[in-house]
């Protein structure tokens, strides 16, 4: 999957276990946020930080406002895994 791809409402999980939801170029969770910029096409750091690439993306059908607060194990559970990085 590349980055061009992704979709606002979309889940994406980082090496390091960081969970994020796509909205408007940006990923945003419960403590942080980053820009979508700081990743190549391939989803990697552009920084080349490998702890932050992203290693899977999961879709949900029905998005609420509390998703956010989603923990790796409720989007497995309850969404699609749409991409998972093969190394």
């Amino acid at each position: 999957m590349k980055k061009s791809e992704l979709e606002d409402g979309m889940f994406v999980i980082t090496r390091d276990g960081w969970v994020a939801m796509v909205v408007n170029g940006k990923l945003i969770s419960t403590k942080s946020w980053d820009t979508l910029e700081y990743y190549n096409e391939d989803l990697q750091s552009i920084y080349h930080f490998s702890k932050c690439d992203i290693v899977k993306i999961y879709s949900i059908e029905h998005t609420q406002g509390f998703d956010i607060l989603a923990t790796e194990s409720f989007i497995a559970e309850n969404g699609k895994l749409v991409w998972e990085r093969t190394e």
